[in-house]
């Protein structure tokens, strides 16, 4: 067991990593190449094949039950359960803005030509934290209809939702707008990941293809694998190592046959 113990460790190659950058910079200009190359197709696929997105925004103030009805506005706000309330309704708000009933009166509204899935996938909607705002973003390959929709939705919710929860009607503080960019996709970000991903990859091939390549093509080599010190060197004509891969390729037919 300990022969073979120690012929194991013997045989063990230590990767050295001084070598592999050395490999890794000689090779520089395939890795930048294949890396640029990577980029320019990542940014022609984006600029040609991918459909450019808007969103627009509207901005709901959402109140809660009662704050119409108890006194001032103000008094509401100081009031405990009345803020609790009032973040409940905001949650009821986000699961309900999307629901069928709403969808279906803007797509009526608008004369759109989707389905309630389909609209409803292209809303999203947020909360900034410890407030009663909702943000309720449309996007669509139209920046026109995106804002149409936003505003569409955020009028026909507000109504239909203060209905089915008897509360006071939320207010939109801030009408959608037409977006003048795109919020996807980002041209630039596609290019760096592409070039990255380009870079790492072919590196890993040489680095493979270094590690599994076992052949001695060195006097260093004969040393280092084979514990071997080498007497002298004997020079390779010009054109031999030529003549040595045409007599290899010759072989391996004849072996095949």
């Amino acid at each position: 067991m300990e022969n073979n113990t120690t012929v194991n460790k013997n045989e063990e190659i230590e990767i050295d990593l001084r070598e592999l950058f050395g490999v890794l910079m000689s090779r520089w200009v395939i890795i930048l190449a294949v890396g640029l190359i990577c980029a320019v197709a990542s940014g022609l696929f984006t600029k040609l094949c991918i459909t450019p997105m808007y969103q627009s925004t509207t901005k709901i103030y959402v109140l809660s039950k009662g704050s119409g009805s108890s006194g001032s506005v103000s008094e509401a706000l100081t009031s405990i359960t009345d803020i609790q309330m009032g973040s409940q309704i905001i949650t009821d708000f986000q699961a309900m803005i999307t629901c069928d009933p709403i969808m279906e009166k803007v797509i009526d509204h608008l004369e759109l030509d989707l389905k309630n899935e389909e609209l409803a996938g292209k809303i999203s909607i947020s909360n900034p934290d410890n407030t009663r705002i909702l943000n309720l973003t449309v996007t669509d390959a139209d920046p026109f209809i995106a804002k149409e929709i936003a505003n569409e939705v955020a009028t026909v919710s507000i109504e239909y939702i203060a209905e089915i929860m008897g509360v006071e009607p939320s207010n939109v503080f801030q009408q959608a707008k037409v977006a003048d960019t795109k919020s996807s996709p980002s041209t630039t970000k596609n290019i760096l990941i592409a070039l990255i991903v380009g870079v790492v990859l072919v590196s890993a091939i040489i680095v493979v293809r270094y590690l599994l390549n076992d052949t001695i093509q060195s006097q260093e080599d004969i040393e280092k694998y084979l514990g071997l010190n080498t007497l002298g060197l004997i020079p390779i004509e010009e054109g031999s190592m030529e003549q040595l891969k045409k007599d290899k390729k010759k072989r391996n037919k004849e072996l095949k046959h």
